[in-house]
């Protein structure tokens, strides 16, 4: 298969995407939980530096932070929480940046992975 490349700037350092084209999401319970607690402390720090992702939060206690994450990136406009962590200089800690991480990418299809790299290079 062919790999794709794309180069975006996060938090003003490079960070390189390979977006596997898959056939189907790949779930496994030991790979969601570990989504959900790097999800997890990334909105701690976010709630440390003054900004509470409380959409995310509800929406992640609804249905999970896989289908949270899935939901939010598919839904349009970038919201203003993300807005926020641009100025801070901490994209990293955005739901997009932890999902095209390349070891949870089996998690999403490879249009909610383009959605989350079009979201962080509009912001």
């Amino acid at each position: 298969m062919k790999k794709l490349y794309k180069l975006i700037t996060i938090n003003l350092f490079p960070v390189n995407i390979n977006i596997k084209p898959q056939k189907k999401v790949i779930m496994t319970e030991a790979l969601y939980n570990e989504f959900t607690k790097e999800i997890h402390t990334a909105n701690e720090k976010s709630v440390k530096l003054g900004y509470y992702p409380s959409r995310f939060l509800q929406m992640a206690e609804q249905s999970g932070s896989v289908q949270a994450a899935k939901k939010m990136v598919t839904s349009g406009a970038i919201p203003n929480g993300m807005k926020k962590l641009k100025k801070m200089r901490k994209l990293d800690l955005t739901i997009e940046s932890i999902m095209i991480k390349e070891k949870y990418q089996s998690l999403f299809t490879v249009e909610e992975l383009n959605a989350a790299k079009w979201r962080l290079n509009s912001v």
